[in-house]
């Protein structure tokens, strides 16, 4: 009876060992809401070294970092009135948080630096111009959008100074979705790059470009394509990628979808699509996703008149044949 007590011990303890001492995964996803409910969850994985890679219905991690110099999180503030959103914002960023681009999350990096926040101004075209100026002009860049009420959020790094040559940016919107294309490829061609998807006020789409010199890899053409199920998008992904295009992962959010190519290119691209029902589904995705060398983009959903099917992609860049 002992030794049978002792070889359970010694096997547990063995169990205990190799459990601690086996690699932890490259990528952690876990349920993303309600934020204040998952925060904790985040905050362990982001202990054991992992970091928010992407964020949708789930948060997708990555084990980025060593213990004790990880990263920290907190959910962004609920929207309230403009002033006390505002400095709610500001006291997280002086406190080291920044809002983590694309995402409804506030990060803290090993080695904190200090923000601080405004909103973008203005109800018309010519206003919102004007006050999207100001801030490039002040050095804050766009890193987010509150969902609720629909505000727009730039942040700057406290100390850093502003670009002696900010980047120009154009908002494009159309009521419908060849017009917009036809517009896209009208300021690509005047030497402008994709930055983002926007807020549309013609009741259509919208997205932001952004003057691109030589140093961007410029000049860039653009497709776009549809989100209906699994099967279409990986087919239509992978025949654009073929083509040297590639995935503006920002486009994802909302319609319509963008690839992006320069014209002197030699890259070409390869997508995995997979379903993104559930935690499990999308852990397995990305762990088969990730033995075969591809990395996850973003999360995509077919949207009608509701949101449909939710999908996630990954994408591995592969040398061009030779001709």
């Amino acid at each position: 009876m002992k030794r049978t007590i002792t070889s359970a011990l010694l096997l547990l303890t063995f169990s205990i060992l190799v459990a601690q001492n086996s690699p932890l995964p490259r990528y952690k996803v876990l349920n993303g809401y309600p934020r204040l409910e998952a925060i904790t969850a985040i905050n362990q994985a982001a202990d054991q070294g992992y970091r928010i890679l992407l964020t949708s219905r789930f948060v997708v991690m990555r084990l980025d970092a060593t213990p004790p110099d990880t990263w920290r999180y907190m959910p962004s503030p609920q929207p309230t009135g403009t002033n006390a959103f505002l400095n709610a914002l500001d006291q997280q960023g002086a406190l080291g948080y920044g809002w983590l681009a694309d995402t409804e999350f506030l990060e803290k990096q090993p080695h904190p630096r200090n923000y601080e926040y405004r909103l973008l101004e203005g109800v018309t075209v010519k206003s919102r111009a004007h006050s999207l100026e100001s801030l490039e002009q002040d050095g804050f860049t766009r890193v987010g959008m509150t969902r609720r009420d629909v505000r727009l959020v730039y942040m700057h790094e406290i100390g850093s100074p502003p670009p002696e040559h900010p980047r120009h940016t154009r908002e494009l919107d159309a009521l419908r979705a060849h017009n917009l294309m036809k517009n896209i490829s009208e300021l690509a061609a005047q030497g402008y790059r994709y930055r983002t998807s926007e807020i549309s006020y013609e009741g259509g789409r919208a997205v932001s470009m952004e003057e691109c010199d030589a140093s961007c890899g410029g000049p860039f053409e653009y497709r776009s394509f549809d989100v209906k199920n699994s099967e279409q998008l990986e087919h239509d992904l992978n025949a654009l990628g073929k083509e040297g295009f590639r995935v503006l992962p920002k486009s994802l959010d909302w319609p319509p979808g963008l690839v992006e190519r320069p014209l002197k290119h030699s890259g070409v691209f390869s997508y995995c699509v997979g379903d993104a029902s559930s935690e499990a589904s999308v852990q397995q995705f990305i762990d088969d996703c990730d033995r075969d060398g591809f990395a996850p983009i973003n999360f995509a959903a077919h949207v009608g008149w509701i949101v449909g099917g939710f999908f996630i992609i990954a994408e591995k860049a592969e040398v061009s044949p030779a001709p």
